[in-house]
């Protein structure tokens, strides 16, 4: 699960790929702000539910290519996409949020999932909080 969670992280975490701490990429923001992709992809809240694996990864306000993004590693990993954003409620233990803003990232763990673990990686890992509320 946890090297599933670094590559969410990893796809999604820089819009657009770009280091935005970086100096020289400040006037290079204007990509990241697209409200749609070359392949259709709409900026909005999407969702990708993987049942057996006990998680729903959610963006809950991505530009298009974080949207794309997501689409793809659900698709490599066979889970359900959907944009509006639709993490099922039935079964939900926690979650995890990193980020904030456009770069904000839910990850809502359902019963199955090692909820300790799953607790313990978003806190002391990922850098995240950690909440048993929808």
């Amino acid at each position: 699960m946890s090297l599933r969670f670094a590559a969410l992280l990893f796809l999604i975490g820089c819009p657009g790929g770009k280091d935005t701490n970086s100096p020289d990429t400040a006037d290079d923001t204007a990509d990241d702000t697209s409200q749609t992709t070359d392949t259709g992809f709409v900026a909005g809240p999407a969702s990708c539910y993987i049942d057996d694996q006990f998680i729903c990864d959610e963006l809950t306000d991505p530009d298009a290519t974080g949207v794309e993004n997501l689409a793809i590693l659900c698709s490599s990993t066979s889970g359900d996409f959907a944009q509006p954003a639709a993490c099922p409620e039935a079964g939900f233990e926690g979650r995890c949020t990193t980020g904030t803003g456009k770069d904000e990232q839910i990850q809502r763990f359902y019963t199955g999932a090692d909820i300790a673990y799953s607790e313990d990686f978003c806190v002391n890992t990922a850098g995240g909080a950690w909440s048993d509320v929808w």
